[in-house]
């Protein structure tokens, strides 16, 4: 993720690993771009000083039972130069899971129905009620070869583990879109 005010070092690292993901995994980002293109109703491309979709790799760790995972909001995009892409839609952005390989109990995202544009809409006392009235989050399955698509203003996290085999692999594709003129940048 680029941090704040640091897009030349984030997108010099980029380039870098744009080059491994692309050797390796170009078929696979293919058929994700030919995938979304229908779905978000526009062509979909890449900017190369922007990252690459990227993976998340959990291998086997009973501490993986517990809900190590933060709780966040998918807000990179704040740190990103979009000038070239103007205008861009930052409300309308997406985030998105492909489960490659998940554990034997299943995998999934735990999602609170608390979403940051309408936070910023209230004030302190309603933001307050409005996260109480909403702190149970819903956990949304993830299957194997199925892309999960969610706004990244919606609280979540990463489901912890729902048991432990020393076998167990959680795979993901992780990636993220933005709406810029006619079309989506991954």
């Amino acid at each position: 993720d680029a941090p704040a005010g640091r897009f030349e070092t984030y997108s010099a690292a980029a380039g870098r690993t744009n080059a491994i993901l692309g050797e390796h995994f170009a078929p696979l980002l293919d058929r994700l771009r030919a995938t979304l293109e229908p779905v978000l109703g526009g062509p979909v491309r890449h900017d190369p000083r922007l990252a690459l979709p990227g993976f998340h790799v959990f291998l086997a760790d009973p501490a993986f039972t517990r809900p190590v995972a933060d709780v966040h909001y998918d807000l990179q995009f704040e740190h990103l130069d979009w000038s070239p892409h103007d205008p861009i839609e930052p409300r309308r952005q997406l985030s998105m899971t492909l489960a490659i390989r998940l554990p034997h109990a299943g995998a999934g995202l735990r999602v609170w129905d608390i979403d940051r544009r309408h936070l910023d809409t209230l004030s302190a006392d309603e933001r307050s009620a409005h996260m109480q009235r909403n702190h149970t989050a819903k956990v949304h399955d993830y299957r194997t070869g199925e892309l999960a698509l969610h706004s990244g203003y919606l609280l979540h996290q990463i489901e912890p583990a729902r048991g432990y085999r020393e076998d167990d692999e959680r795979i993901t594709l992780q990636a993220h879109a933005m709406p810029a003129g006619d079309g989506w940048i991954l």
